[in-house]
């Protein structure tokens, strides 16, 4: 029977279907688009600051994952002076030469921002939701233009980070505080 040429055909092909639907191919890490954008900036003034309402979108959920290794920052700059909010830990201050208000941030000099800032407790995120988040800039830091953006690095991976677009604004516009709070 094994030498029939019908059963070695049989068998051929059935071995044939077996491996071939058995086959997976190799397993690969997946990618998603990240999405990072500030549509809007308002401030307001208060005892203990400047209030920056940021809206637009960024990766809530996974930033909120922090096994991915994501690390969610928020930087307002005003010159060469910044304060950096990262989604976690305590917000710091930092001062860096030819900062530029942030145009052309890249991945590597925000690496040597990173390193060049101290805790600053007066700075705090007051609350972060999906589309919105409230922060607050301490009084100490200097009014006038700034540039408010966002950037995500995952895995320490500096060199790939993303950034944001960059929303610019005057605080010394919204003038000091004038004793009420909204």
């Amino acid at each position: 029977m094994a030498n029939n040429p019908l059963v070695r055909c049989a068998t051929t092909v059935m071995v044939a279907a077996l491996l071939l639907t058995s086959y997976a191919p190799p397993a690969t890490a997946g990618s998603c688009k990240t999405f990072l954008a500030v549509g809007e900036v308002v401030t307001r003034p208060t005892p203990d600051g400047t209030v920056l309402d940021v809206s637009g979108t960024w990766e809530f959920d996974n930033a909120l994952q922090v096994q991915l290794g994501l690390k969610l920052n928020v930087l307002v700059v005003q010159e060469d002076t910044f304060v950096r909010f990262p989604l976690l830990g305590i917000p710091r201050l930092g001062f860096a030469s030819g900062l530029d208000d942030g145009v052309g941030l890249s991945g590597t000099f925000i690496q040597i921002l990173e390193g060049l800032d101290i805790p600053e407790p007066a700075a705090r995120i007051l609350s972060f939701q999906p589309h919105r988040m409230q922060l607050l800039v301490p009084s100490t830091f200097p009014t006038g233009p700034v540039t408010v953006l966002m950037y995500l690095v995952q895995d320490n991976d500096y060199v790939n980070a993303f950034v944001s677009n960059l929303i610019s604004l005057d605080t010394a516009a919204i003038g000091p505080f004038n004793g009420s709070v909204r």
